[in-house]
Parts: C-alpha cells; sequence; structure tokens
C-alpha cells in the first residue's frame, strides 16, 4: 500500500492500493480501462474478489496515473465544538482542518482528474435560507486559535484553513456556523502539511452579506510552502457572501 501523491506505475495484471485518511483506493488496468475501487474504514484491507470496480476508458492502455490531494468540491459548513462570540469591533483567527479529496487522472500531473474520492464520508448540510441556499458539506472542529497546537490526528489528511473573522458591526456576532466557500481557496503543501489560502471574513451586521476576501499566497504558518493544486474555481480576491447564517443539517431538512 502506498502514501505517496503524485505520479504511479499501473501495469495490467497488477493492482495497486493508495490510502488516505479513512480511504483505501484500489487500481488495476485492463487494456484500454483503468479499473478503481473504493473503500473506506473498516473496509479497507478488503481482498480484490470483495471489490465493487469502476471502470474507465481511456484512450489508450496507460502507463502511468497521477494521485493528487484537492479541496472538496462544495462549500463547507464549519461548526465550532465549542462556538465562541465576538463583540464589536472584535476579531478572531482560528485553524479549521478541511478534509482532502483525492483526485485521480491519466498520464502525468497536469490532467483534469478523471474520478474524485473524499478521504472522509462527511455529512450534507444546507446553507442559508430554504429557497434560497447552497448544498455544501458539514465539518465540526475544535477551531483552534493556535495551528501549532493542532494534533496530527487533527490534520491527518486534512488541509489547514485559517480564517480571520473580525466583527465591524455594532452588535454580537455568535460564531456557530460559519461557511468556508473551499472552492476558492488553492491548496499549499509545507512539510507533512497541506494548508489551504486563507480567508478573511468582515462581518457586517444583519442581513447583510459579510465582506469575504482571500488573501493570495500561502498563509505565514506555511511560509514557503508549495501551490499543490489551483483553486477549482477562480474569482476575485473580493466577494460578498452570506458566512454566518445557516439552518440545519441535510438529514434533519427531509427527513432520514
Amino acid at each position: 500500500m502506498t502514501q505517496r501523491w503524485g505520479g504511479h506505475k499501473i501495469r495490467a495484471g497488477e493492482a495497486f492500493r493508495f490510502q488516505a485518511g479513512d480511504l483505501t483506493l484500489w487500481f488495476r488496468q485492463e487494456g484500454d480501462e483503468v479499473l478503481v475501487a473504493s473503500v473506506y474504514g473498516g473496509d479497507s484491507r478488503a481482498r480484490e474478489p470483495e471489490l465493487s470496480w469502476s471502470r474507465w476508458v481511456m484512450k489508450e492502455p496507460q502507463e502511468s496515473l497521477t494521485i493528487q490531494p484537492f479541496l472538496p468540491d462544495r462549500p463547507v459548513v464549519v461548526g465550532p465544538e465549542n462556538p465562541f462570540h465576538l463583540g464589536p469591533g472584535t476579531g478572531a483567527r482560528i485553524f479549521v482542518p478541511v478534509p482532502l479529496w483525492v483526485g485521480v487522472s491519466a498520464g502525468t500531473a497536469g490532467a483534469a482528474p478523471f474520478a474524485e474520492y473524499p478521504t472522509r464520508v462527511l455529512s450534507q448540510s444546507w446553507f442559508g435560507e430554504f429557497e434560497d441556499g447552497e448544498l455544501c458539506y458539514w465539518i465540526t472542529t475544535k477551531a483552534r486559535r493556535d495551528a501549532a497546537a493542532m494534533e496530527d490526528r487533527e490534520t491527518s489528511a486534512c488541509a489547514v484553513a485559517p480564517i480571520r473573522i473580525t466583527n465591524h458591526s455594532a452588535e454580537d456576532l455568535p460564531v456557530q456556523r460559519i461557511c468556508l466557500r473551499v472552492r476558492t481557496l488553492d491548496l499549499y503543501e509545507n512539510g507533512e502539511r497541506f494548508w489551504a489560502g486563507e480567508t478573511q471574513v468582515n462581518y457586517q451586521g444583519g442581513d447583510t452579506p459579510s465582506e469575504v476576501r482571500n488573501v493570495p499566497g500561502a498563509p505565514p504558518e506555511a511560509k514557503g510552502g508549495k501551490l499543490k493544486t489551483k483553486a477549482r474555481q477562480i474569482i476575485k480576491e473580493n466577494f460578498a457572501a452570506r458566512t454566518f447564517r445557516s439552518l440545519q443539517k441535510l438529514t434533519d431538512l427531509i427527513g432520514d
């Protein structure tokens, strides 16, 4: 089994495994097809005959695959285990571990992935009003104020996403749910840890959308970090978006 990101040789009649977080991927080649099987958690020791394979037809037989990390393909609603309050004129910077996605592409690096898999199965959440919201993933976090205090088990198969929140309103801001739009963030690698670009959120109060800014480059804690994958969605640095209003987990809205 391998945990190495990057290029991997693939040979007919041979299978290899890649593991990250709760995810284990199996790969095989049959003619011009690449076969991929994904298992989670306790199923990671499954034998080949027990696997359910997805078949991907290529233009020609492949000699190599590239396995790259990505940030999730939807926004992430972050729920601090211990919510906190920001009074008028105050601010805080927190660090959120966001589970990585595994992208698989044919040949060498640079090609678009033909398949993606989350390293952890996440619950779904609806953010915003019932009639005007967006489908997101849901994660809980300790929302640590010091990145150095984060344990390895917290950041395994995750990218650490710094968020700076400033309350520019004249009212108290209870920080219970944060919508982090990870599709607009670059992913960096520094040593054995992955980092997302920093998000700065300026809360304006009431129903006014927050001012959101994606800070270019790696965060200060990852100084010298190497750009690993670019943002899925390229936008201008500053935009307005609701960030602190949320309904509930999607399963609570539609039932089991």
